[in-house]
């Protein structure tokens, strides 16, 4: 019998679990139904999503159950089960510990779990700050460097290796890569997507190629906007923003997103900017006032005027313009398969600092189009990216005496990039995750043969990807993690691995330990492959350009086993070290200067090239001549110093560069309180490629050597022939032509000492060669059609440079009755700021980076429950060598202090009111040679968001 009335007992038990059933409600922030919530019954797999009005119905299995609350920027909470329907509110999740990411994995993971050091910034902080550009919201996050080139012009690294025009950094929105597509470069300010499209940003540190592929070797930076079936059923909402403050900016925009029933959305955004850029001039640059003239170099030929246009007088312009446009539409089909079509366009107008010095950009586009599709765990993504640079044009370069009118050469950029990706994911037993896919991306560089020159139809890159990572869950606490990922890109015939392995211990849900390993790589670009830009022009013929190097270059060697030089004047190859034909060299230079003469002696050629014939007998006649004693020296065009030209050897064609990396980390939750991430790694870079750098030599006569030659002839003709054309010497030199240039330095009026300064150049001053430096006697150049003679500028392979480093970052939150605190604070330090390598500019490779920077935020939210809120962000960086291109110096460590104050008021929580005051103690701080000085400067922004239901017509 007892055992009749135990098997009923637990009979009857049972059928009480089996009956108990939880339900209730789920709410956000703003007493809004929470959609999607995850309501998870602890310490099984049963669980439930709220739907569309955040209700939840779970049968519930276990004995005194507990329901596990989660949702995406909420904090995870544990309810213990009632009998009564219960009505639960998400709680912001401040520190992070359960915010998800899906940038390090290409999945959605917990970002505690997240195999990588990852940053996220989610709307609320976006929406709360006055921000223009994208990039202002990456302030004070670890390993982030930014260099300010204007208001709107931004170039972001992580980790170092940043540099004017920059693309180190995998720029992504929503999948899709978002640089400008063949120039490879991050332009910010192009990005169609508004501040108030952005639904959170992630930012990966470390090298990310096993799953990206091509040039993310420094990590990735990824842009996720909002999807409009995040709204409720047949609800919609609109949302208009003004930003407006210093520099005279004024930024209006408007965002509608549109829920249509269950299953389809759409969303339009627009915005208009304008402003007056920071203000920062360049010596190097024509004077104001001085006249110049548009026209354009094609086909690698030299500047041709464009004669529709009149000489104008030259200034830079600061005015920046900006207006964008954006759609997306998403249709979920059913739980399995949904799609989403987006495009935008945006234009603007700005300075924009390169390579080879700053660009007036005028009217330059940016349009994409993007498709997704996703069945179950199957992922589908195609987009396409274009550009149109307008009429923008590159500011020369000038030196004295350089003819005016000066070139403003313009820059025809119409190039597009495809992308295709194809993607899944699968488990076995929740043991093995596994993520695989293929990916191609297809460049179109067009230039109209102004940037690819020559090259402009063999430019096309193709770039296509394979990729498997496994995940495997041995215990529930240790993930270990593989990956492989082999490339081929067709331009340079190259085969590329990524490999990848990390384990992460996870000890208990809030914290996690990690060391990982990652080999990445960073591809060639079209620059890097293709250029053809000439820049300065010498009248001899002589071309100093950019030029791409896909194939290597080759010199042509004398017997004596060394680089020969190649005379412009007969195209014939010379030995540097054979004086015999001196004179003849001499003879074809002093040919050239009489044309210039002629063209400054009233514009009369004959009386230039009698002039400079007569002061020339005996010097350019015979082998005998005293200049066949003067040797010759090979000399860096863009230094100016001498060169060892014995060291010269055939460059081999630009390959990829391979960045590894080992790290370790740290991410942790302390008492509910504290998030805590800290990283330290090691990272070692192969086949490290040069900017712009010179692949040939000035072949020059010793100016020392020269003069000492020419003075006793010349002494000899002045003496012999008192004038020329009725004209003696000095009234030609020193009445018409020198002053020009401001040859005349000790005010003597004579000819003498100006004449030998325009033969023979400065003997005190080697670099100083008058008209002989830019009449060199021939180049030290590859042997190959697209040089000849011209000295170039080409991208080499300069070999390995290696560093260490450590990011922590810490955020502190604490809530005080109704006001949330929280401090946060970062620290970065890198072992080097500049390493030496052979071959490099200066000898030296720059991290263009401090060593050390640190950061301090405070902010409160909600002060006493008023709807204010307020931050201090606190920021110092070290001193650092900076070496980009034409942009060489110092940049001095400086202290910056920013304040932002935002006010939701209570009675309308759908405005917000908002001033962000940038560098608050005005230190005027230039953040890299040849950037503006940027003071304090303020912007503030006043938003209203319209909600309403569609179907009954109710705004709120």
């Amino acid at each position: 019998m007892k055992r009749i009335y135990l098997l009923l007992f637990i009979t009857l038990f049972t059928l009480t679990l089996s009956a108990q059933k939880a339900t209730g409600v789920i709410l956000d922030e703003n007493n809004e139904p929470a959609i999607g919530a995850n309501v998870i019954e602890k310490g099984t797999y049963n669980g439930t999503v709220t739907d569309f009005d955040g209700n939840y119905s779970l049968d519930l299995t276990t004995e005194n159950p507990i329901l596990v609350i989660k949702s995406l920027g909420y904090r995870t909470q544990e309810i213990a089960y009632s009998s009564t329907a219960a009505k639960i509110a998400l709680k912001v999740d401040a520190i992070g510990v359960d915010d998800v990411v899906v940038t390090a994995s290409k999945r959605k993971e917990r970002l505690l779990d997240a195999p990588a050091s990852v940053t996220t910034i989610k709307a609320e902080k976006i929406e709360n700050t006055a921000a223009i550009v994208v990039a202002d919201n990456l302030k004070g996050v670890p390993g982030v460097d930014i260099i300010p080139t204007g208001l709107v012009s931004q170039n972001v690294a992580v980790r170092g290796f940043n540099n004017i025009f920059s693309g180190a950094l995998l720029t992504m929105v929503d999948n899709r890569i978002g640089r400008v597509p063949s120039l490879k470069v991050n332009a910010f300010q192009l990005l169609p997507s508004g501040n108030e499209d952005i639904k959170a940003i992630e930012v990966v540190r470390g090298p990310a190629s096993a799953l990206y592929g091509p040039n993310a070797s420094d990590g990735v930076l990824h842009i996720i906007t909002k999807s409009p079936l995040d709204l409720k059923d047949n609800s919609a909402e609109t949302t208009l923003s003004f930003v407006g403050g210093s520099n005279s900016v004024w930024a209006p925009s408007v965002r509608h997103a549109q829920k249509i029933g269950k299953k389809f959305g759409f969303k339009v955004s627009g915005g208009y900017m304008q402003g007056h850029d920071f203000e920062q001039p360049d010596d190097r640059e024509p004077a104001v006032g001085t006249m110049a003239q548009l026209g354009s170099v094609t086909n690698g030929t030299l500047f041709q005027a464009d004669e529709t246009k009149d000489p104008q007088e030259f200034k830079r312009d600061y005015f920046i313009q900006k207006y964008n446009f954006d759609t997306r539409f998403d249709f979920a089909v059913n739980k399995d398969l949904d799609f989403t079509l987006s495009g935008g366009y945006a234009n603007t107008t700005n300075l924009e600092l390169t390579g080879l010095g700053a660009a007036q950009g005028i009217n330059w586009g940016y349009t994409y189009g993007q498709v997704k599709m996703r069945w179950k765990n199957l992922f589908f993504n195609y987009f396409v990216n274009a550009s149109n640079s307008g009429d923008t044009y590159l500011i020369p370069q000038v030196g004295a005496g350089d003819p005016q009118p000066y070139p403003l050469q313009t820059l025809a950029d119409r190039s597009m990039l495809h992308g295709l990706q194809l993607q899944h994911n699968a488990k076995i037993k929740d043991k093995f995750d596994f993520t695989y896919g293929f990916d191609f991306m297809y460049t179109l560089p067009q230039s109209d043969g102004t940037i690819y020159g020559r090259y402009e139809d063999d430019d096309n890159i193709g770039q296509y990807g394979l990729y498997l990572q496994t995940e495997w869950h041995p215990i529930k606490k240790l993930d270990i993690l593989g990956a492989l990922r082999v490339d081929y890109q067709d331009r340079i015939n190259e085969v590329m691995l990524s490999p990848r392995a990390a384990i992460v211990y996870k000890p208990n849900t809030r914290n996690t330990i990690r060391a990982t390993y990652n080999r990445a790589f960073s591809a060639p670009s079209a620059l890097n492959t293709a250029l053809d830009l000439p820049q300065q022009f010498i009248p001899n013929g002589i071309t100093a350009r950019g030029l791409g190097n896909p194939d290597g270059f080759n010199y042509n060697y004398g017997t004596d086993g060394l680089a020969q030089f190649k005379s412009p004047y007969d195209n014939q190859w010379y030995s540097v070290a054979d004086n015999s034909s001196n004179h003849i060299l001499f003879e074809d230079i002093t040919q050239d200067i009489g044309k210039i003469l002629g063209q400054s002696l009233a514009d009369d050629a004959a009386i230039g090239q009698s002039l400079v014939t007569a002061i020339t007998q005996g010097l350019i006649d015979d082998v005998n001549s005293p200049i066949n004693s003067v040797d010759k020296i090979v000399t860096d065009f863009i230094t100016g110093k001498e060169f060892k030209y014995e060291t010269i050897t055939d460059l081999a064609s630009v390959k990829s560069t391979v960045t590894q990396t080992v790290e370790l980390g740290y991410k942790g939750i302390i008492k509910d309180k504290v998030f805590l991430t800290v990283d330290a790694y090691y990272t070692q870079i192969n086949n490290f490629v040069s900017p712009l750098s010179p692949g040939s030599y000035r072949v020059q006569f010793d100016p020392t050597q020269l003069s000492g030659a020419m003075a006793p002839a010349v002494m000899a003709n002045l003496a012999r022939v008192s004038t020329i054309g009725g004209f003696t010497y000095d009234e030609l030199l020193t009445g018409s032509f020198l002053p020009n240039l401001n040859l005349d330095e000790n005010g003597d009026g004579t000819a003498f000492e100006e004449l030998m300064y325009l033969l023979a150049g400065n003997p005190a001053d080697p670099t100083d060669n008058g008209y002989i430096y830019d009449f060199s006697a021939g180049t030290v150049a590859p042997d190959n059609d697209l040089v000849n003679s011209d000295l170039i500028l080409t991208y080499i392979n300069l070999g390995t440079v290696d560093l260490a480093g450590a990011d922590l970052g810490i955020k502190y939150v604490e809530k005080i009755k109704e006001t949330e605190i929280s401090i946060s604070g970062m620290f970065s330090f890198v072992n080097k700021d500049r390493i030496a390598l052979e071959g490099a500019s200066d000898g030296y490779v720059a991290l263009n980076a401090p060593k050390y920077k640190t950061s301090l935020a405070l902010d409160f939210a909600n002060i006493g429950n008023s709807g204010v809120g307020a931050g201090a962000n606190w920021r110092w960086s070290d001193a650092f060598p900076a070496n980009s291109a034409i942009y060489v110096g110092d940049v001095s460590a400086a202290h910056l202090l920013d304040l932002n104050i935002s006010y939701r008021p209570n009675f309308s929580k759908n405005t917000l009111i908002s001033g962000s005051f940038y560098n608050v103690t005005d230190n005027k701080f230039q953040r890299f040679p040849g950037t503006p000085y940027i003071g304090f400067y303020a912007m503030a922004k006043l938003s209203h968001t319209f909600k309403y239901n569609v179907g009954k017509n109710k705004m709120r």
